[in-house]
């Protein structure tokens, strides 16, 4: 959910944090960059998950076009 809110609503540089307290997790996401493609967009973000004291970190990238409901991902 912090993917598709970040997405949908941030500027480029914003970041969403979430955190579950009933199984020690949370995250964060920062978009880093908004581009046209062939009638749409593609936003390149950065992820960070925590679980207990291990973190992960990922580069992503979501890609919509105007006449679309949906994103599609990649790394």
């Amino acid at each position: 959910m912090a993917v598709l809110h970040a997405m949908q609503n941030l500027d480029n540089g914003e970041i969403t944090e979430w955190y579950n307290p009933a199984n020690d997790t949370a995250g964060r996401v920062r978009v880093v960059m908004t581009y046209p493609v062939q009638g749409g967009i593609c936003r390149r973000f950065f992820t960070e998950v925590r679980i207990k004291n291990h973190i992960r970190d990922y580069e992503e990238q979501g890609c919509k076009t105007m006449d679309s409901r949906f994103w599609s991902f990649s790394r």
